[in-house]
């Protein structure tokens, strides 16, 4: 647990250090994070439903970085996929919050930017039919066709909270393709 706080820390100083390097990536100049939640929630009223956090949400440089400078974030992210329980019991019909936990082979990147936790899919990641289902419980896929096979642009990234080891999504994010 104490080398993953200091990886956290080390991430959160290398991210600020090349928004500071790379000041053009910022979507506004007057770019805040949104606070921290003061309750986490404990039910999700519908199934894979969160409320947004508030306007600034666009303006998160991790959108910036993610969408022109990839390279940039790769170095800096926890590789991460859902917990294999959670999966199953949502194929079963079963609601329950998406648990991720660390994989190297991970479809998805997890970034600590300041006081928020990013999720974001890895950079050339495809979506398929075959993995829409999955990837569609963290973002919402705006004008995804099946039939189709164009790459998406980021528009929000997802955002987890720590719990333990793993991270638990709390508001989902969207992709536009």
């Amino acid at each position: 647990m104490k080398y993953r706080l200091k990886y956290y820390f080390y991430l959160t100083l290398t991210l600020s250090s090349i928004l500071l390097l790379f000041p053009h990536v910022r979507a506004a100049d007057n770019w805040q994070v949104p606070p921290i939640p003061q309750q986490i929630p404990q039910e999700i009223p519908q199934p894979y439903q969160t409320p947004k956090l508030g306007p600034n949400i666009f303006d998160n440089p991790i959108v910036a970085l993610y969408n022109g400078k990839v390279k940039l974030l790769a170095n800096m992210v926890i590789r991460a996929s859902e917990v294999k329980l959670t999966a199953r019991e949502r194929r079963s019909g079963r609601y329950t919050r998406p648990v991720l936990e660390e994989n190297r082979q991970g479809n998805y990147w997890i970034i600590n930017q300041r006081n928020m936790i990013y999720l974001v899919p890895k950079f050339n990641m495809r979506i398929t039919s075959r993995n829409y289902d999955a990837i569609s419980v963290f973002f919402e896929c705006i004008k995804y066709d099946p039939n189709s096979r164009k790459s998406f642009k980021l528009i929000n990234p997802a955002i987890v909270f720590l719990k333990g080891s793993k991270w638990e999504l709390f508001q989902r994010g969207e992709l536009e393709f």
